[in-house]
């Protein structure tokens, strides 16, 4: 449901930022679970959509820049890489 979401709200849409947001936590639950580095090089890759597509200064701009980071930690401690 999370990539229907997405992929029903057009660009410069006040809820994109959002939805990018929880569809990257979901794939980073399911690389938990799963252990495929697709998931969490797409959710790494949803993240830095969603913080680019929140405003300086909005309320969740500190939460998504917090799912970027845990994502970004998994794939450090999966690949040794940011």
């Amino acid at each position: 449901l999370s990539r229907q979401a997405v992929a029903a709200t057009p660009d410069g849409h006040p809820n994109l930022a959002g939805r990018l947001n929880s569809l990257g936590i979901n794939l980073n639950s399911r690389y938990e679970r799963t252990g495929q580095m697709d998931d969490l090089e797409e959710a790494i890759r949803l993240s830095r959509q969603a913080v680019a597509a929140t405003p300086d200064g909005h309320p969740n701009l500190a939460g998504r820049l917090n799912s970027l980071g845990i994502n970004l930690n998994s794939r450090y401690e999966r690949a040794g890489q940011m």
